[in-house]
């Protein structure tokens, strides 16, 4: 069944549904609720946090958010803990603890476990020494909203 046509990087960077951003390389996917809206953003609520997407307000209830591993960042400082903050610089935030990291020379994998959810995150350069809790940030635009 055909589900999605464009250019590797529209399939890869913006999918249409959940089946096309798994199948297309690694994603989170996370179940969310739209909450609120305004000035280019919507608000979804999530086990992992609230989270703000680069969109309009014309996106309501049930979604499903894709977030690619490599477009979160390793914070560089750790700020409160909290899961649902906006980071110092307008990005999302999240903090978890690492329950597993995987060396890949060139990079480095991480899963973090944020309130029972498990991300994927991945480090370029890549860490060597890797702390007990870890938070990333990822940019709003970098969030892609699907349909439920």
């Amino acid at each position: 069944k055909l589900v999605q046509v464009g250019t590797p990087g529209e399939l890869y960077l913006r999918p249409k549904t959940s089946f096309v951003a798994d199948f297309v390389g690694q994603t989170n996917l996370l179940p969310g609720k739209v909450v609120g809206g305004g000035e280019g953003t919507l608000r979804i609520e999530t086990a992992a946090g609230q989270i703000r997407a680069a969109g309009n307000g014309k996106v309501e209830g049930n979604v499903v958010l894709s977030i690619r591993p490599e477009r979160m960042r390793i914070a560089l400082s750790q700020g409160s803990g909290v899961a649902d903050q906006v980071g110092s610089n307008g990005h999302n935030r999240l903090v978890g603890r690492v329950k597993e990291t995987t060396f890949l020379g060139e990079a480095s994998e991480h899963v973090l476990r944020v309130n029972g959810l498990e991300l994927k995150v991945v480090s370029t350069p890549p860490l060597l020494t890797t702390p007990e809790e870890m938070a990333v940030e990822f940019d709003p635009a970098d969030v892609v909203v699907l349909p439920e």
